[in-house]
C-alpha cells in the first residue's frame, strides 16, 4: 500500500485459528522508485513484528488495541537468521531505526466470521481485494459488512474424465513415475519386487473462486476402470464469472514390499492436473 510519512493506512482483514503466541505480522516499509522502463524498484526502509497474541489471553486477543511497532533495520529476511530459532523477545536481536515507529490498532471483527469460506486461513487481504462470492460494496471495503451473493443449487451428472493418450497409458506413466519415487524415498530394493498398483482412484468436485474452495470438495470413488460419476451430484454456485467447478483427480497406490510380499499401502497420493470449466 502506498503511503507518506504519517498518513493512514487501510484496514486489514485476517482469519485464523492458530492463536498461539508464535503468531506474527511481519510490517515492512518498501520505498519505491521508477525506472527508465516503466517499471518500479523497491528499496526496504525497515520492518517491525507485530505479536498479534503474545502475552495475551484469547478474549483480550480478540479484542485486541492501539498498538507502536518499533521499525528495525533490515529486510524481514532477517528472521531466517538462525539466531531467531526459538526466540520470544526480538528486541534485544535487532537494531532499532531512531525516531521511526508504525501505530496500528488490532480488533476482531465478528462480521468476517460469515465469509471466512471464501478466503484461506492467514492471509491478510483489504475490503478492496476481489473476493468472488461477495457482494460488491458502495463504500468500496466489501469486508467491513460483508454481504454473499446468493447461491443456488446445481445438479451435476452424466460426467466422465478423459485422460490422454488413454487412461491404460496415462495410468502405466504414472505407475513408473510413482514406483521410482517410492524406491528412491522408502530405499526398497530388490529386483524381484512386484510393481506399484492403483489402489484406488478418487474424484475430487468442488466450487473454486481463486482464493479456494468455498466448501470441502466432494470425494467420489470412480469405477475400477473407467473414470465416471455413476450419480448425480448437487452444488451451490453464485451468479460469478471468477467461480469455477473445479475437477481434482486423486490416485493412492499400493505395493509389496519385503520378502513376505505384504501388501502396503502408500500413504502419498498422486494428482492429475486441475480441471477447469
Amino acid at each position: 500500500m502506498a503511503l507518506q510519512p504519517g498518513s493512514t493506512v487501510g484496514i486489514m482483514y485476517l482469519h485464523t485459528s492458530l492463536r498461539v503466541p508464535a503468531i506474527v505480522a511481519v510490517v515492512e516499509v518498501v520505498a519505491l522508485s521508477d525506472r527508465p522502463d516503466g517499471s518500479q524498484q523497491a528499496l526496504g526502509c525497515g520492518f517491525s513484528i507485530l505479536e498479534m497474541f503474545a502475552g495475551r489471553g484469547e478474549e483480550q486477543a480478540g479484542a485486541g488495541g492501539a498498538r507502536r511497532l518499533i521499525l528495525h533495520h533490515g529486510t524481514p529476511r532477517e528472521l531466517l537468521h538462525p539466531k531467531f530459532k526459538g526466540a520470544v523477545e526480538y528486541g534485544g536481536l535487532l537494531k532499532a531505526i531512531d525516531g521511526a515507529h508504525v501505530e496500528c490498532v488490532v480488533k476482531g471483527h465478528p462480521a468476517l466470521a460469515s465469509m471466512v469460506h471464501l478466503l484461506p486461513e492467514n492471509r491478510l487481504v483489504s475490503g478492496q481485494d476481489n473476493i468472488p462470492g461477495l457482494v460488491p460494496s458502495p463504500t468500496g471495503d466489501a469486508l467491513l459488512r460483508p454481504k454473499l451473493l446468493k447461491r443456488t443449487p446445481y445438479c451435476l451428472s452424466r460426467l466422465t474424465v478423459s485422460l490422454q493418450p488413454s487412461l491404460d497409458r496415462f495410468e502405466s506413466q504414472l505407475l513408473q513415475l510413482v514406483s521410482a519415487d517410492w524406491d528412491a524415498t522408502a530405499g526398497v530394493e530388490g529386483p524381484t519386487r512386484p510393481g506399484v498398483v492403483v489402489q484406488e482412484r478418487r474424484l475430487h468436485v468442488g466450487v473454486h473462486n481463486g482464493w479456494g474452495f468455498l466448501e470441502e470438495p466432494q470425494a467420489l470413488a470412480s469405477l475400477p476402470t473407467s473414470l465416471g460419476l455413476r450419480s448425480s451430484l448437487e452444488l451451490q454456485l453464485a451468479n460469478h464469472s471468477a467461480l469455477a467447478v473445479v475437477f481434482q483427480l486423486e490416485y493412492v497406490f499400493s505395493a509389496p514390499l519385503g520378502r513376505d510380499n505384504t501388501v502396503r499401502r502408500r500413504a502419498t497420493q498422486q494428482q492429475a492436473p486441475v480441471q477447469r470449466h
